[in-house]
């Protein structure tokens, strides 16, 4: 289950969060699992990133999994979580805050398709070129229009977070790049 809190203005749809969540807890056989999304703007990301990461700057996705130390649930999310008779803290698995506006920096994502697909036709070729400038493939998502794309990184950053959450860490290059690629590929079968 994906509980859902937006404080932004922009809207996304609820639903498709939702079956791309059950999609990915259900591959991993956490059916039962509950989450938190927080969606949030560029200032409460920054001091989220600040106040737990150390880094006072804003980010895209952060994740608290419930066995670490997360950050106190908001009062008011709290509320609406236990006033949900479907809720429990037994099977909580964690928080996801998103940052709306990051998401929407459309251009600071392009590369991040195209470095995957490059990364795949270097391996295959056995050269590696690690800069971000020197891309030649084309990025495997291409998006027809703008919105489209924010609404692909939205839920990118959604699967991204989830993984964090299931346990996947992206702290070397290497389980970075293995993120992406499982991302894209629960995009593939959920997105639509």
């Amino acid at each position: 289950m994906l509980e859902i809190k937006n404080t932004t203005k922009q809207k996304f749809c609820h639903r498709k969060a939702r079956r791309i969540t059950a999609g990915v807890l259900n591959f991993y056989k956490l059916p039962q699992a509950e989450v938190s999304l927080v969606v949030v703007g560029d200032q409460k990301m920054k001091t989220l990133n600040r106040d737990f990461h150390g880094q006072n700057k804003t980010t895209d996705v952060l994740s608290f999994p419930a066995d670490k130390k997360i950050p106190s649930i908001p009062r008011r999310l709290k509320n609406t979580l236990q006033s949900d008779e479907s809720f429990s803290f037994d099977n909580y698995l964690g928080e996801i805050f998103i940052n709306i506006q990051e998401a929407a920096r459309v251009h600071k994502y392009q590369f991040l398709f195209a470095e995957q697909a490059r990364d795949e036709s270097c391996s295959k070729s056995k050269t590696h070129i690690k800069s971000k400038t020197n891309l030649q493939s084309k990025p495997r998502f291409q998006p027809k229009s703008r919105s489209k794309a924010k609404s692909y990184i939205f839920y990118f950053l959604l699967i991204h977070g989830l993984l964090h959450l299931i346990g996947y860490q992206d702290k070397t290059e290497k389980k970075r790049q293995a993120m992406i690629a499982l991302g894209e590929k629960f995009m593939k079968k959920w997105y639509n």
